[in-house]
C-alpha cells in the first residue's frame, strides 16, 4: 500500500517536471522573435499632405538624414556582398563617406550633399543592388524557420502611392499585400503568430477625405455593396484588413497560425506601448497554448 502511494507521488512529480520542461522550452522559443518589415515601407519619410511646421522640420531633419545615410551604408554593403560594380568608380568612395557618418552626432545634409547622393542613387550598380532585394526573399525567408512570432509592418497611407523603383507604377499597398501573402503562406510560418501593424493611421485619416480610395481599389465599392456598408473611414479600414486576411490560404480555424491586426500611429508612444503590452500578453498565451497548458 505504501509502495502504491510512493508510485503515485512519483507520477505526479514526473508530470510536474514535464510541465516545467515545456514551459522552459516555450520560453526559449519566445526569445526567437523576428521582425519582418515590408521592404517598401519607408522609414522616416514625411508624407502628410498638409506639410510640417518649421519647428517640426528642424526636429525631424536629423532623423531623416540618418535614415538616408543608413540606407547608403546598407546599399554599400549590398554592393560588396553581391559583387556588383559601380557604374562610376568615384561613387564607391562617395557612398562610404556618407555611410561612415551614420553614428555621428548632429548629422546634416547640404544641398551639395543631396546632389551627390542623387547621383549615387542613379548609379546603375546601386539600382541593381536595390532591385536584388526581391530576388533575395527566397533566400532570407529560411532564416525565420524556427520562430514563433512575426511582426509585419505596412503603411495605411500607401493606398494611393506608387513604388518609386517600379517601372510599371505598381501600387505600394498592393505590393505589401503580395509580400504578406508570400510570408503568411510560407511553410515556415504555418504555426506562427503573425502580428500585422497597419501603421500611419493618422496620415490615412487625412488622406481619406481628399484621395478617393475607390479610384485605387475599385473592389472596395463592390465590398460595400455586398456588406451594405457605408463609405466611411472605419469601413475602409475594415476592408483593408480583409484584403490581408483574404490572402491567407489556410482557412482552418483550428490552425496553430494566428493573425492579429493593430492599426497604429507610430509617433503616438503611449498607444504603441499599450499595443506592445498586448502583444506580449498574446505571445505568452500563444506559448501556453502550444505547450498544452491553456
Amino acid at each position: 500500500m505504501g509502495g502504491g502511494g510512493s508510485k503515485k507521488k512519483e507520477s505526479s512529480g514526473s508530470k510536474d517536471k514535464k510541465i516545467e520542461e515545456k514551459l522552459k522550452a516555450e520560453k526559449h522559443k519566445a526569445n526567437n522573435l523576428r521582425i519582418i518589415l515590408d521592404p517598401k515601407f519607408e522609414k522616416g519619410k514625411p508624407s502628410t499632405s498638409g506639410g510640417y511646421t518649421a519647428e517640426e522640420r528642424a526636429r525631424y531633419a536629423p532623423v531623416i538624414v540618418q535614415n538616408v545615410y543608413q540606407a547608403l551604408a546598407d546599399l554599400a554593403d549590398a554592393m560588396d556582398t553581391l559583387k556588383i560594380k559601380y557604374e562610376r568608380s568615384d561613387h564607391a568612395k562617395s557612398i562610404l563617406t556618407y555611410a561612415n557618418q551614420v553614428s555621428c552626432d548632429d548629422l546634416k545634409m547640404s544641398s551639395e550633399d543631396a546632389g551627390k547622393i542623387k547621383k549615387i542613387w542613379n548609379d546603375k550598380g546601386i539600382q541593381q543592388a536595390f532591385q536584388s532585394q526581391k530576388a533575395e526573399r527566397r533566400k532570407w525567408i529560411h532564416s525565420f524557420e524556427i520562430v514563433t512570432s512575426v511582426i509585419f509592418l505596412a503603411s495605411l497611407s500607401d493606398y494611393d502611392l506608387k513604388l518609386a523603383e517600379s517601372k510599371t507604377d505598381e501600387n505600394r499597398m498592393r505590393e505589401s499585400l503580395k509580400l504578406f501573402e508570400y510570408i503568411a503562406n510560407h511553410n515556415a510560418f504555418q504555426s506562427t503568430l503573425i502580428i500585422v501593424f497597419l501603421n500611419k493611421r493618422d496620415l490615412f485619416e487625412e488622406k481619406f477625405e481628399k484621395s478617393d480610395f475607390d479610384k485605387h481599389f475599385p473592389e472596395y465599392k463592390d465590398w460595400r455593396k455586398e456588406e451594405g456598408a457605408p463609405k466611411t473611414m472605419e469601413s475602409c479600414l475594415q476592408f483593408i484588413e480583409k484584403l490581408y486576411t483574404r490572402r491567407l490560404k489556410n482557412k482552418d480555424p483550428s490552425s496553430e497560425q494566428k493573425v492579429i491586426f493593430h492599426k497604429t500611429v507610430a509617433t503616438n508612444t503611449n498607444a504603441i506601448c499599450e499595443v506592445f503590452f498586448n502583444i506580449k500578453q498574446e505571445l505568452i498565451a500563444s506559448s501556453l497554448r502550444k505547450a498544452g497548458l491553456l
